[in-house]
C-alpha cells in the first residue's frame, strides 16, 4: 500500500486569494488552488493514497476523469518534492497550514516579485500591509505591485497610507497626482513638468542600479535609436559641441562622444552626475534643472540631445525655446519621448508618473521656434512590467 506524506520542508500558507506552498530548502514557491491545498493537508503520511482519493472525491464530487487529474497532480507534487511517497505509514509531522506574520510575508513577496510571480507577490504584500500598517516600505511595495497589476484604486490606497507615514515623500506625492490625473485627464491642476524633488529622490535611489536595470533587465534601446536619428540628421559633420540634457550616467553620452569635440552634461541628480563623472566621457558636468541651466548658459551648441529626459515635461515649449536659442546655425536638437496617440491632447501625464507626447505637439513646438522636423522614428524604447514601451525619436534642425 502506498502512503503520501508532505515534505517537512514545505510550508503551506494562506494568502488572500488561495494558498502557496513554500519549499524552505529549494526556495521554490508553488501556487495552490483549494483542491491542491486540501490534498497537501490530507497527505499526512498516515492516510493511504486510496484513502486520500476517496476523501477528495467525497469532498469535491465525483467528476468524469477526476481520478486521473488527481493522480496527475500528485505525480507533479512528488516530482516537485512537495510530497514523499512511501510503502509504509510515515511518522512525518504535518506542518500546519498557517498565516505567516507580516515580515515573513513581506520577504516572501519580495522573493516572488524577483521570480516573476507578481500576482501571488501582490497577495502576500497586501496581507503584509494589513499586518504592518505603520511600515512605509511595506505599504510602498504594496502600491507598486498593485500598480503593476493595474489595480489603481488599491495602489492609490497603499500610497496614501505610505504618505501618512512619510508626509514629505516627493515620489509618493507625484505618483498619487499621476494616478489621479490619468483617471480624470485633468492637466489644469498640475505643473507643466514633474517636480524636481521627485526626480532627485527617484534617481538618488535608482542611481546605484540604473544601468543594470535599464539595459540588462528592461532592454533599454533609447540611446541607440536616438543615435540613428542623429546620424541621419547631421550627415558627415563631426567635431561638434554637444550638450547632453538629463545626461544621467552617460548611456547616450557614450554613443555621441565620437561625434563631439566637446561634450557637456547636465542632470538634476548629483548621484547620477557622480557616475557620469567617473566615466570620463564629459568635458564638463553640471548638477541643475535642465530648463533653468540652458536659459542661464551663455554657450552655444551644434547638437543638443535629451534621451529619456523630456518625459518629465508636459508642454515641450519650455525646453525647446531656450534650446533653440542656444543652437548654432544648422544645429540640431535630438530627443526622445514616450509615444502617446489617440489621447485627445498633445501631451498628458500618464499613471506611470511620466508624460507622453504626440508627434503633432512636437511639430507644432518646432514650428513655434523656427525649427524644422528633419527626422523622426517610432520605435521600441524599453520594457515596463512585461509590456513594450514605444518612443518617438526626433531631430529638429535650425536652418
Amino acid at each position: 500500500m502506498q502512503y503520501l506524506a508532505i515534505n517537512p520542508a514545505i510550508l503551506v500558507a494562506t494568502v488572500s486569494n488561495g494558498y502557496i506552498a513554500f519549499h524552505a530548502i529549494t526556495q521554490h514557491i508553488h501556487q495552490l488552488n483549494p483542491v491542491a491545498a486540501l490534498l497537501l493537508e490530507l497527505c499526512d503520511g498516515v492516510r493511504s493514497k486510496a484513502e486520500v482519493f476517496e476523501f477528495v472525491r467525497d469532498a469535491v464530487g465525483a467528476q468524469r476523469g477526476a481520478e486521473n487529474l488527481l493522480q496527475h497532480w500528485l505525480d507533479q507534487a512528488i516530482a516537485a518534492d512537495l510530497l514523499h511517497e512511501r510503502n509504509v505509514a510515515s511518522s512525518y509531522p504535518m506542518p500546519p497550514s498557517k498565516e505567516l506574520n507580516g515580515p515573513e510575508l513581506a520577504r516572501l513577496a519580495a522573493r516572488l516579485r524577483e521570480t516573476g510571480w507578481i500576482d501571488v507577490a501582490f497577495q502576500c504584500q497586501a496581507r503584509a500591509s494589513q499586518l504592518l500598517p505603520g511600515d512605509a516600505e511595506v505599504c510602498r511595495h504594496h502600491g507598486e505591485l498593485a500598480y503593476m497589476l493595474g489595480f489603481h484604486e488599491q495602489a492609490r490606497d497603499a500610497y496614501t497610507q505610505c504618505l501618512l507615514i512619510n508626509p514629505d515623500d516627493a515620489e509618493l506625492k507625484h505618483l498619487l497626482d499621476s494616478l489621479d490625473t490619468a483617471e480624470t485627464r485633468d492637466l489644469t491642476t498640475l505643473h507643466e513638468r514633474v517636480p524636481s524633488d521627485y526626480i532627485r529622490q527617484l534617481y538618488s535611489r535608482f542611481s546605484t542600479f540604473y544601468e543594470t536595470n535599464m539595459v540588462d533587465e528592461l532592454g533599454y534601446e533609447g540611446p541607440q535609436r536616438l543615435l540613428e536619428v542623429i546620424l541621419k540628421s547631421i550627415g558627415p559633420r563631426r567635431q561638434l559641441i554637444v550638450l547632453d540634457l538629463g545626461c544621467g550616467t552617460g548611456l547616450a553620452g557614450k554613443l555621441v562622444r565620437p561625434l563631439a569635440s566637446r561634450l557637456v552634461g547636465v542632470d538634476l541628480s548629483p548621484e547620477m552626475i557622480d557616475i557620469a563623472q567617473s566615466s570620463g566621457l564629459y568635458d564638463e558636468l553640471h548638477v541643475a534643472e535642465v530648463c533653468d541651466w540652458i536659459r542661464s548658459s551663455r554657450e552655444s551648441f551644434d547638437l543638443i540631445i535629451a534621451c529619456d529626459t523630456l518625459i518629465y515635461m508636459g508642454d515641450l515649449q519650455q525646453i525647446i525655446e531656450p534650446a533653440a536659442a542656444s543652437l548654432e546655425p544648422y544645429g540640431n536638437i535630438a530627443f526622445s519621448v514616450e509615444l502617446g496617440h489617440g489621447q485627445g491632447s498633445p501631451y498628458r501625464l500618464s499613471d506611470s508618473g511620466r508624460y507622453v507626447h504626440t508627434l503633432e505637439h512636437i511639430k507644432q513646438t518646432a514650428s513655434n521656434n523656427n525649427l524644422q522636423l528633419t527626422r523622426h522614428s517610432n520605435a521600441f524604447l524599453r520594457m515596463e512590467y512585461g509590456n513594450k514601451v514605444r518612443g518617438l525619436f526626433v531631430s529638429l534642425s535650425k536652418s
